[in-house]
């Protein structure tokens, strides 16, 4: 038997066994077993590429590009399976501690699997997003290189940074009336002329007039919250009389730093 024979005699008995897999301390073997598959993979192919033939080379190719996907299925389901015995309580986590019992059930930690806390969170990220090895695979072979665990971590920086860009995107406003309303007007900030201190402003402001002829969508009864400065209560009171609500009572946000304000 050759070598590439005996590569791919391990990597369908690997593939066998991951189908199987029922628990930590056996994924992390067959984990261990698949890293070892990928180095050897790996090397056959560079000497097949120095001195061997054509049909060597692929298929020594093809051993390693098999190799470094079992590697990250087989990561991906210890990372199923630590979530899984976290969910289940088996196995403590940072918030849980460590009892010696939950549900008549031994509880573990990673420390007794041999894991590390990055160990873990590696694995469940792999997990969560296993549905992107297939598309590492088929990058690797295009490029034709060597399967490297690094593209599926590039791959998922790229996933998540896509993610936070979807989630900035500003949702629209719903439509309709409602019954409780709070409003923070974007006041034009009141000073004396002589004054030497002047308000910076962060948004656009809008004088008490444009502010009155803004349609506010309040049902029948609705109560309005309205937040002003000390110094705007004036304004603040014709801006509720405008948009036809009725002033009953106030509240004071005490933000707790020293400060003496504009007329102090």
């Amino acid at each position: 038997m050759t070598k590439n024979q005996k590569a791919m005699a391990t990597i369908d008995e690997t593939q066998q066994a991951l189908a199987t897999i029922t628990n930590i301390p056996d994924c992390r073997k067959w984990l261990h077993i698949s890293e070892g598959l990928v180095e050897a993979t790996i090397k056959e192919y560079r000497a097949a590429d120095l001195q061997g033939t054509k049909d060597d080379r692929d298929t020594s190719y093809r051993n390693a590009v098999k190799a470094g996907k079992l590697r990250l299925e087989i990561e991906a389901r210890l990372g199923e399976l630590i979530r899984l015995e976290q969910e289940a309580g088996r196995l403590a986590t940072k918030k849980t501690g460590r009892p010696d019992k939950y549900n008549n059930d031994v509880i573990h930690t990673l420390k007794d699997y041999g894991l590390s806390l990055m160990d873990s969170s590696r694995a469940q990220k792999v997990y969560d997003y296993r549905y992107l090895i297939p598309r590492v695979v088929e990058e690797v072979v295009q490029s034709e290189k060597l399967p490297d665990r690094r593209d599926l971590e590039v791959m998922i920086r790229l996933e998540e940074n896509k993610a936070a860009e979807q989630q900035k995107v500003q949702r629209p406003l719903p439509e309709g009336k409602y019954s409780i309303l709070l409003i923070d007007p974007p006041w034009t900030p009141d000073f004396s002329p002589s004054s030497s201190r002047r308000v910076q402003r962060h948004y656009p402001t809008l004088t008490l007039d444009k502010l009155k002829e803004m349609e506010i969508p309040s049902a029948e009864n609705a109560m309005l919250f309205l937040w002003t400065t000390a110094p705007m209560l004036k304004q603040a009171l014709e801006l509720m009389e405008a948009w036809g609500f009725e002033y009953r009572t106030n509240a004071v946000w005490d933000k707790e730093v020293i400060g003496t304000g504009y007329y102090f």
